[in-house]
């Protein structure tokens, strides 16, 4: 097994892959949730769940490529869109759970191990709003630069030019800090409840795992004809119809 090298290029694939992963998975969650509210079906719940599990460990695989591709003056305003969009899925992904999911409601959980936990789910809607904010607020500036960049080439050597664009880079890099943050807290929101169907809640998390890893194996294995990749997606589907066999016989 050989990695990828460390280059912006597959730095760039990787992240792009996992953008549109996690676009994905936000699309099935809102669509699921579009069709619950018609037709409540239990199973579909613990779809949601794996999707956001899978979301949320595909984040970490798309933030660190993306900063192995790095950051220039060039293209910092189309870079940072990228950034502010990923983010932007990236929340909605373990949003929607917190809000509609992650309660005990009798059908998925059936218990909590945190004592207050509305005040925890609170304060993670909020650094989820916060950070959105700060999304627009950076990208805002990168736009600013990148504007002033067009009009004067030479304005990067300036010392106004280096200094708002180490200040952008420094403020990515603190934001991407709270988007981490917001996943920790997630993960311990999600792992505090207790399934109330144990077989259901372990093939959501299993199917959730196998789905991270289909995705790290794209991103970072050199593998031209992407044999291992479909090897594990070939694990993926056959685990999940092995679930699904001891769930409903």
């Amino acid at each position: 097994m050989k990695l990828k090298p460390f280059t912006p290029e597959n730095g760039k694939i990787g992240f792009l892959a996992s953008k549109r992963f996690i676009e994905v998975v936000l699309f099935l969650m809102l669509a699921i949730q579009l069709f619950q509210e018609f037709y409540e079906i239990e199973y579909l719940t613990y779809i949601t769940i794996a999707l956001s599990y899978s979301g949320a460990g595909v984040f970490l695989v798309g933030i660190l490529c993306k900063y192995v591709a790095s950051i220039s003056e060039k293209n910092i305003y189309h870079d940072m869109l990228e950034i502010t969009d990923f983010y932007s899925v990236f929340l909605g992904s373990i949003l929607i759970p917190v809000i509609f999911l992650f309660d005990v409601d009798d059908v998925v959980f059936e218990s909590v191990s945190i004592k207050h936990i509305d005040v925890v789910k609170q304060i993670l809607l909020f650094m989820g709003f916060a950070s959105a904010v700060f999304n627009r607020y950076i990208l805002r500036r990168s736009q600013k630069f990148s504007q002033k960049l067009s009009f004067d080439e030479a304005y990067e050597e300036t010392e106004d030019g280096k200094f708002n664009f180490e200040l952008i880079i420094g403020l990515n890099g603190l934001n991407m800090n709270l988007n981490f943050v917001l996943l920790l807290l997630f993960c311990y929101i999600a792992f505090s409840f207790k399934w109330k169907n144990t077989l259901f809640g372990e093939s959501a998390s299993i199917f959730a795992y196998m789905l991270i890893v289909c995705m790290m194996l794209y991103a970072t294995i050199d593998d031209q004809k992407h044999t291992r990749l479909k090897i594990a997606i070939a694990i993926t589907v056959i685990t999940t119809l092995f679930n699904l066999y001891r769930i409903f016989f």
